[in-house]
């Protein structure tokens, strides 16, 4: 199996003053990814959280197999939630926000799983997580 993929950060602001003034804010990421495992989990959860298992997940690539993503030193995770908003944690203490349909991108260390809630209430969410194993 093989995989194409990218992870894009796009950030790009024009601040003016009404006049000819105008200043740029830009910050700009992107890595392209023709290897290792990628895998998607969703669902819906409430403020007692799911934990998602990475090693093997629930994500079946393009030939039917189970993925096991669990990221050594160099894997990425993206996070998004919708509804009221959701926090990721992850073993080691790291956290993320994705208030309602923000969605947020960082590294991921060794870890087997990562844990998911909703701020309040219920709420959906997606990761997609990449690994370079």
């Amino acid at each position: 199996m093989s995989i194409d993929g990218r992870i894009n950060v796009d950030v790009l602001f024009h601040d003016k003053d009404g006049t000819a003034s105008l200043k740029v804010l830009s910050l700009q990421d992107s890595e392209a990814y023709t290897t290792g495992q990628v895998a998607i989990m969703s669902g819906t959860c409430n403020t007692t959280g799911v934990t998602l298992s990475f090693g093997p997940s629930t994500y079946r690539n393009a030939s039917g197999a189970l993925v096991n993503v669990a990221p050594g030193g160099n894997g990425r995770i993206a996070f998004l939630a919708t509804g009221n908003g959701g926090v990721l944690t992850q073993a080691n203490g790291s956290i993320y926000l994705s208030s309602a349909n923000h969605a947020c991108v960082s590294n991921i260390d060794e870890q087997e799983s990562v844990s998911v809630f909703a701020v309040n209430g219920t709420t959906s969410y997606r990761v997609v997580v990449w690994s370079e194993s």
